[in-house]
C-alpha cells in the first residue's frame, strides 16, 4: 500500500492467509479468529470442486489516504488472479466457524467435558433433561476457594446451576436447577471435620461417603430450588 505521503508499507501473502482454489480447504485459525474464508465454490472441466477465497489487510495508518495498492507475485512464474477488492476503514474480521477445529477443541472436546463438567465441576445428569441430577463438586481437591457453573441444554432449557464457596466458616453452596430431586455429594478437604449441615439455615441429617482416601458429605434435596446448603465445620 502506498500512501499519499509516499509512505509504502508491506503485507506477505502466504500459508494461513489464503488457500489453494483447488479444492479450497481453508486454513486452521490458531488464533481462533479466520485470516481468510471461501467466498464461492464451483467446478471446472476437470475438478468438481475449486474456490475464491476472500482475505483482508488492516490499513497500517488508517488517518492517511492510501493512493495505490500494488500487487507485486513472486518471480517463478505466479501470477494473481484478483476478482475485486474494495477498501474501507473498519478492522479486517472473519466470522469463526461455529464447529472446532483440531484438538482438543475438536476430536478431544467429548473427554475434556466430561472431565470438567461430570468431574471437577460434578453435574451429572442422572434422569432425563436434568429432571434428576447428581451434584458433586470436587473444588476441594483443587486449590479453587470460588466457583460459578451452569450447565444447560439448550434443546430442552433443562439446566443445573451452583455457586461454591469454601472459607474459615465451612462451604457453602448455593443451587437451582429444573431438578425435582438433587442428591448433592460434597467433597471436603482432607483435613476438615464435619459438623452441622443445613439447608436455609435449617439442621438436616446427612450421611458421609468414602471413595479411597476421599469423603463426600451427602444429602438429598427435593425441587428445583433454590437451595442454600451450608458445611459447617466440627468445633473443638
Amino acid at each position: 500500500m502506498r500512501y499519499a505521503d509516499g509512505v509504502a508499507s508491506t503485507s506477505y501473502v502466504g500459508p494461513g492467509r489464503i488457500g489453494n482454489w483447488w479444492s479450497p480447504v481453508e486454513p486452521p485459525a490458531p488464533t481462533g479468529i479466520p485470516t481468510c474464508k471461501v467466498a464461492w465454490r464451483g467446478k471446472n472441466g476437470q475438478s468438481d470442486n475449486i474456490g475464491v477465497f476472500v482475505t483482508g489487510f488492516n490499513v497500517e495508518r488508517p488517518d492517511v489516504a492510501v493512493e495505490e495498492i500494488v500487487l507485486d507475485a513472486a518471480k517463478d512464474g505466479t501470477r494473481w488472479f484478483l476478482i475485486g477488492a474494495n477498501y474501507c476503514t473498519a478492522p479486517v474480521f472473519f466470522q469463526p466457524r461455529e464447529t472446532s477445529f483440531g484438538i482438543p477443541d475438536g476430536w478431544g472436546a467429548g473427554a475434556v467435558s466430561y472431565a470438567l463438567v461430570e468431574g471437577l465441576a460434578g453435574v451429572k445428569d442422572v434422569g432425563r433433561a436434568f429432571d434428576r441430577v447428581l451434584l458433586a463438586p470436587r473444588w476441594a481437591a483443587t486449590k479453587v476457594k470460588r466457583a460459578g457453573v451452569v450447565i444447560r441444554y439448550p434443546a430442552s432449557e433443562g439446566y443445573v446451576a451452583y455457586t461454591y464457596r469454601y472459607t474459615q466458616r465451612g462451604i457453602s453452596i448455593l443451587c437451582t436447577g429444573c431438578a425435582g430431586e438433587t442428591a448433592l455429594e460434597v467433597l471436603v478437604p482432607g483435613s476438615f471435620r464435619v459438623g452441622r449441615i443445613t439447608v436455609a439455615g435449617t439442621a438436616v441429617k446427612h450421611s458421609i461417603r468414602t471413595v479411597e482416601k476421599s469423603a463426600y458429605v451427602c444429602i438429598l434435596l427435593q425441587g428445583p430450588g433454590p437451595h442454600v446448603v451450608r458445611v459447617e465445620p466440627r468445633r473443638p
